[in-house]
Parts: C-alpha cells; sequence; structure tokens
C-alpha cells in the first residue's frame, strides 16, 4: 500500500476521528481577534465537505539564519517559507536567527543585512545546546550572562530557553499564517493537521539532555504559536510565565507533532530520493554558522527502507562566524560593531591581513578536525579499505573553497589512504518536487536541510548512531578485499 494512502488511513479514517479530533486544541477552534471586531467568540464553521489538510513543516533552526519548507502531504508539493516582510529580495527566505533584549524586553531583529546588533543576543541555537550540556563557560554564553548581570546559572539556562522559545514561536506563528494564506478555510476541518520538524547535528541527537532540552523548546514553541498571540516584542517576565504555562500543562497531541531528526540525514534526504543516490560510505561535512558538522556514514537498503549508518560524527566550533570573531580579535576590537564590519569583508571575499589569518588558522584546524573524524569512522569498519571508496557531499550556507572544502581535501593525507588520495564529490540534486522557479535554484544550498526535514517523519530515512555499533575485535577485522554495503553495520549484527 502506498505510504500516504496508508497514512491517510490511520490518521483520517472513520474508526480514528474520535482520537484525532483531539489534535485540534480548543483555542484553534475559535477565531482569536483584536478587541471591538464584533466576532470575538464565535465559532468558525465547520467543514466537513472536504478532504483534510495535512501540513508539513521543516524548519531548519539555524545559528545566523533559520530556513522553512512546507509540504503538503497529500499532494506531494513543498513550498519555500518566505517570512512576512523580508526585505532580501535576493535571499528572502532567510529568518535572522539574532534577538535584540533591553531593559527586560525580548524583540525581533528584522534586519538579514545585519547580523552582530547593539543588544544583540547571537547564536541562539548554540546557546541552548551548550546549557544543554552545562558548558557554563563557553564563550557563546558570555554575552548572554553579560545582559543578565550576576546571576547563577539556573538563572542564565532559564534566559536562553525563554529565548530560544521566544524565537521559535515567532518564526513558528508566521509559518502558520503562510499556511492559512494559502489555505484560507485551514482549521475549518476537525481534522486539518500540521507536525512540525526540527534538526540538531548527529552529534548531539545521540545525547539525551540536549535532545530533551531542543524537542521541549520546540513544542513549547509550536504551543505557544498555536494558541497564543505571538508580537514581535515581549516583557521577558511575562512571557516567561506564559512558557511556564504550556510547560505545566502539555498537550501529548502536540507534542507527538513535533519531531527531531538530525541534520546531516535531513541534508541528504534529496540525495537519497534521487535517482543518482547509491548505496556507499560518505563523508557530509556541513559548515554552518557555528559549526562544521561533520558525520562518516554508510547509506544502504533493505527491504525498500533507507538506512543511514553513522560511523563517526563530530561537531567542530569552526562555522563561518568563526573567521570573523578571529579577525576582530586579531584586530584588537571585538565590540559588536567590528564584529559586523569584520564578517561583510568576509561575505564580499576580502583579503585583508586580519582575515587571511583566520582563514588559515580555521584551515589548519578542521584538517585536524576531519583527521579526527575519518579515524574514528575507520575504528567501525571491519574492513579498513572500505573507507577508500569514500564520497565527500559538502553543505551548509558558509560553504566555500577556502577554508573550508580544501581544509577536508587535504585531511585525506594520513595513512588510512593511498598516496595521492582524491575523493569523488557528490552534488545535492534540486527536487523536483519544490515548487522552485529554475532561476532560484541556487537557494538550494541553504535550503537542503529544510526540505529534508518536510517530510513525515515515518518517511525519513532510519538512522544507527555510532554508539550502537561496537567496534570489531582485531580477529573480526580483514585487510584485504572489499565487504560488500549488503554487510554494512546495523544494530542486529553489531
Amino acid at each position: 500500500m502506498n505510504f500516504f494512502k496508508a497514512l491517510k488511513d490511520f490518521l483520517f479514517g472513520e474508526n480514528r476521528k474520535t482520537d484525532i479530533e483531539s489534535v485540534a486544541a480548543e483555542p484553534e477552534n475559535k477565531i482569536v481577534t483584536k478587541k471591538g471586531d464584533g466576532r470575538a467568540g464565535r465559532q468558525k464553521p465547520r467543514r466537513a465537505d472536504r478532504d483534510p489538510i495535512f501540513i508539513q513543516v521543516g524548519f531548519d533552526f539555524g545559528t545566523s539564519y533559520s530556513k522553512c519548507i512546507c509540504r503538503d502531504v497529500w499532494t506531494n508539493k513543498a513550498w519555500v517559507h518566505c517570512p512576512t516582510g523580508a526585505t532580501d529580495q535576493q535571499l528572502p527566505f532567510l529568518i535572522p536567527s539574532t534577538l535584540l533584549y533591553r531593559e527586560g524586553r525580548l524583540s525581533i531583529s528584522r534586519d538579514p543585512s545585519s547580523e552582530y546588533r547593539q543588544h544583540g543576543l547571537n547564536h541562539i541555537k548554540i546557546a541552548l545546546e551548550k546549557t544543554a550540556l552545562k558548558d557554563w563557560g563557553s564563550p557563546v554564553l558570555k554575552p548572554y550572562r553579560k545582559m543578565l548581570g550576576d546571576s547563577s546559572n539556573t538563572v542564565l539556562a532559564e534566559f536562553v530557553k525563554n529565548a530560544g522559545i521566544f524565537y521559535l514561536a515567532n518564526s513558528l506563528a508566521n509559518v502558520k499564517k503562510d499556511i492559512v494564506g494559502r489555505y484560507p478555510d485551514f482549521g475549518q476541518n476537525d481534522m486539518d493537521y500540521t507536525a512540525i520538524n526540527l534538526a540538531v547535528p548527529v552529534a548531539d541527537a545521540e545525547r539525551p539532555e540536549v535532545n530533551e532540552l531542543f524537542h521541549k523548546v520546540l513544542w513549547v514553541s509550536w504551543s505557544i504559536a498555536e494558541q497564543a498571540d505571538v508580537g514581535p516584542e515581549t516583557n521577558l517576565e511575562t512571557f516567561r510565565q506564559t512558557t511556564d504555562r504550556f510547560e505545566k500543562e502539555p498537550s501529548q497531541n502536540i507534542e507527538e507533532s513535533c519531531f527531531i531528526y538530525p541534520e546531516v540525514s535531513a541534508n541528504v534526504q534529496g540525495f537519497v530520493r534521487s535517482r543518482v543516490s547509491k548505496e556507499g560510505v560518505y563523508l557530509f561535512s556541513d559548515t554552518g554558522a557555528g559549526t562544521v558538522d561533520q558525520s562518516v556514514f554508510i547509506f544502504f537498503r533493505r527491504n525498500g527502507t533507507d538506512f543511514l549508518s553513522y560511523l563517526h560524527a563530530s561537531l567542530l566550533p569552526l562555522g563561518s562566524s568563526c573567521i570573523e570573531q578571529r579577525a576582530a580579535m586579531v584586530s584588537g576590537d571585538a565590540s559588536w560593531m567590528s564584529l559586523e564590519s569584520w564578517r561583510k569583508k568576509k561575505e564580499m571575499g576580502g583579503k585583508e591581513q586580519e582575515l587571511q589569518k583566520a582563514r588559515t588558522e580555521v584551515f589548519k584546524e578542521l584538517v585536524k578536525g576531519t583527521k579526527f573524524t575519518l579515524g574514528n569512522a575507520s575504528k567501525k569498519l571491519f574492513v579498513k579499505k572500505q573507507l577508500h571508496d569514500i564520497r565527500v557531499i559538502f553543505g551548509g550556507g558558509g560553504d566555500c573553497r577556502f577554508p573550508y572544502n580544501s581544509a577536508v581535501e587535504n585531511a585525506f593525507r594520513t595513512p588510512f589512504f593511498p598516496e595521492n588520495f582524491i575523493a569523488d564529490s557528490v552534488g545535492l540534486p534540486v527536487p523536483k518536487d519544490l515548487d522552485l522557479h529554475p532561476g532560484k535554484r541556487r537557494w538550494m544550498t541553504r535550503l537542503s536541510v529544510a526540505y529534508g526535514l518536510s517530510f513525515v517523519k515515518d518517511d525519513l530515512a532510519s538512522n544507527i548512531y555510532p554508539s550502537e555499533l561496537r567496534d570489531p575485535e582485531p580477529s573480526e577485522i580483514q585487510t584485504t578485499g572489499a565487504k560488500k554495503i549488503d554487510e554494512a553495520p546495523t544494530k542486529d549484527v553489531c
């Protein structure tokens, strides 16, 4: 049976009606209006005369910019979400991941042309990860702590969590408006449904504390976006009370509609589903603003199901923003104005001495980090030479030739590989099911994660994590011959 038909029967079959009706939270059944428009409390008319609408939202929570793609599940057509009031005509889908905090009030930064701002809270995603790991000395948390003054780690963690919820709730409320704009009667059928997928790095996906915090932030944000009036500015204490209320009264249906998935797996969904995909060993190097997320995985199929078996995953703090940060430090001025100036010079391909020094430092550290990634991946292989068939996929908004591509290529100069080894590079195809004008196909370099997340969670490739694979015993290691992909590591055999 076709997957989508089976899912539709499961969700919306006659014998499921009672369960699914509870998905729509009570506030969704009412028109929320401003005072004085004369409709307060009136129920929306319900439409049972059309098929229900199922929208899957794929939200790529980025360090500097977030991206979103929505999919109409029944028609299997997806579109790129462009936030209301977008001012960047070249890349209107970018959602700045910066907040402003001043005098006890949080507000959204709508200017995509400027990342570093006075009173700015940058890199919220990384700040959330560091608080989950209790890495209180992380440099990314210093601006948050400074704005709070002398505060405990508990207060800091609450501040970061609420900042993350506020950012996501605003972004997702805008996505909801986009959906209603495309489907004006959305919600008028009791069985209309939305779900959301959000990604974290593979290295974090294995950490329960990180996964748990991101899932909580996601479902609380999703709840607020659905049931509360979210404005672009709020009093922090008032908003904290709102988040506390939703945390204490969680909706099981909303929690279940929120799913956390590895970024690399999301990134390669387009490739996995394409005709050019083939089983094998891959290194994916995803350069974001804050980190380089690297994973070595084996892609294989079993009984029509796609699997990504991860041999090793590294999260390297060498993202694109490191270049302007290091250049600013070399210049002796690390103020927000200096950081923004160096960021713009970097984006223009500037050759200033400070930038070149920063790029060279990142290059050297990424070569070392990539060798570490490859070395640890090799430990999981029963046939070490299987790594010689590796192919490389580059991705991420910060990806560029130097220092990132060249550093990864340089890392293959190790005893693990033959002399003068060059790995094949694989490009990510432009998907046919995405409503994207041919002239805008260049957007896909920034949208591949959001695209992968736009599929129903049960239809995403299954993941096997490094911790689920044991290292082979010395007697089990093969030093000659080639091992077939159909013997790729799985939880069952390892």
